[in-house]
């Protein structure tokens, strides 16, 4: 058996040490989308809370009140959800299959 150099031994760790830190980046990877997808899920409900909160009181009021800007936006709003909306007689997009109706909750 032949000895083995020392320039193979340090090429060796070399690449040991390459493996190691491919290992560690790709679980840091896993981290920081796992965070990532956490954090869009966070924001996406957040959106939900401000404009439950704070744009369909207003909203609402306004439709109630027959301000013809907000019934537009608001027909807008529910064609863009696929929801069809009898304020304007507008039609929704063909993929939709919901059908808004007064006092419904599907909007």
């Amino acid at each position: 058996m032949r000895p083995v150099h020392r320039q193979a031994i340090e090429l060796a760790m070399t690449f040991a040490d390459q493996a190691v830190i491919a290992i560690e980046n790709v679980r840091l990877f896993d981290v920081v989308q796992a965070r990532t997808e956490e954090q869009s899920s966070v924001s996406v409900r957040t959106s939900f809370v401000i404009v439950r909160v704070v744009y369909f009181p207003s909203m609402f009021a306004a439709l109630r009140m027959g301000d013809q800007r907000a019934i537009s936006a608001f027909t807008k709003l529910l064609n863009f959800a696929g929801v069809r909306s009898p304020l304007l007689g507008s039609d929704p997009p063909r993929s939709a299959s919901r059908v808004w109706t007064p006092g419904s909750s599907s909007a």
